[in-house]
């Protein structure tokens, strides 16, 4: 039994807190985007939101982003920009500037592969402004 399939039988131990719960199935699902296991990665991405949904958690943010990655991916172009603007809602509600940047910046990604260029402008110079936001709250 390797390390993931491990993991995912502790995670049905009762005791675990749910926040446990979810870090471990967005790094298994993300794990699984990155050899390009899409529809797999968006089921655990998917359990992973469900677990934290309504909570204001940097987890819940990169859930969101993986969650917007893995439908891009799929072409899923509409599903994708939903869960980016859901990253950057929440990167807004908890004042987190360098992620707020990261959602702007894929949601410029999204948004240059469907040809929309003026839409993507807009997405890189917001990601820039909370760049620089975040750079400032640094020094």
């Amino acid at each position: 039994m390797d390390g993931w399939e491990l993991g995912l039988e502790y995670l049905n131990v009762d005791e675990i807190e749910d926040i446990l719960k979810a870090d471990f199935l967005k790094t298994y699902g993300l794990a699984l985007t990155e050899l390009n296991q899409f529809e797999i990665s968006l089921e655990y991405l998917n359990i992973a939101q469900e677990i934290l949904d309504n909570r204001d958690d940097e987890i819940l943010i990169d859930i969101y982003f993986g969650l917007s990655i893995v439908h891009k991916h799929l072409t899923h172009t509409e599903e994708a920009l939903k869960y980016s603007h859901k990253a950057i809602e929440l990167a807004k509600k908890m004042d987190n500037s360098f992620e707020i940047s990261r959602a702007y910046l894929n949601d410029g990604n999204i948004t240059t592969h469907t040809h929309h260029y003026d839409e993507a402008e807009e997405s890189y110079r917001e990601a820039l402004v909370y760049a620089h936001t975040d750079e400032v709250k640094s020094n």
